[in-house]
C-alpha cells in the first residue's frame, strides 16, 4: 500500500491534534497527525506536554475549580477579543491615514505643476520643483531599497 503524503498547515495540524485526545479522528486525520509528528520535533513536545497534562489532571482526585472560573476565563477571554478589535481598528486607521498623505502628495504635485504653468513659460524640473536639474537627477538615481 502506498503512503498518502500531506501538506501540513500548522493550525489545522494544532486542531487535530487536541481532537485526537478525545479520539475523535478518522484514519485519513490520523495519518495525517501520524506523519506531523514524525517530521516536526516541535509538535512532538507538544504532543508530550499535553498529554503530560491530562494524565496530571485524570490523578488528581481533589482537583476543584473555584465558583468564579468561568467568569475570570470569560473575563480573559472577553479582554483579548477587545484587543484584537483594537488592533484592527489601529490597523484600518494606518491604512486611511496613508491613504489621505498620498492624496495630499499628489495634490501637492498638482498645485505646484498649476502654479508653474502659469508663473513660467517652460516646464523644466527646475521650475516646476524649484530646484536645479542636478538635484533632481541626483534624486532619479538614489537607490530605494
Amino acid at each position: 500500500m502506498k503512503m498518502k503524503i500531506f501538506k501540513f498547515d500548522k493550525n489545522s495540524i494544532r486542531r487535530l491534534l487536541y481532537r485526537s485526545f478525545d479520539g475523535e479522528l478518522n484514519p485519513e486525520e490520523k495519518t495525517r497527525l501520524e506523519q506531523a509528528l514524525e517530521e516536526s520535533k516541535e509538535l512532538k513536545e507538544e504532543y508530550s506536554a499535553i498529554k503530560e497534562i491530562r494524565e496530571t489532571l485524570v490523578q488528581a482526585d481533589d482537583l476543584q475549580f473555584s465558583p468564579a472560573f468561568p467568569d475570570k476565563v470569560l473575563a480573559r477571554w472577553a479582554g483579548r477579543q477587545q484587543m484584537a478589535a483594537y488592533s484592527n481598528l489601529f490597523s484600518e486607521y494606518l491604512a486611511r491615514l496613508f491613504l489621505k498623505v498620498v492624496y495630499l502628495g499628489g495634490a501637492a504635485i498638482v498645485l505646484l505643476l498649476i502654479i508653474n504653468i502659469l508663473i513660467g513659460d517652460v516646464l523644466s524640473s527646475e521650475e516646476i520643483l524649484f530646484t536645479s536639474d542636478s538635484v533632481c537627477e541626483t534624486i532619479l538615481h538614489l537607490p530605494l531599497f
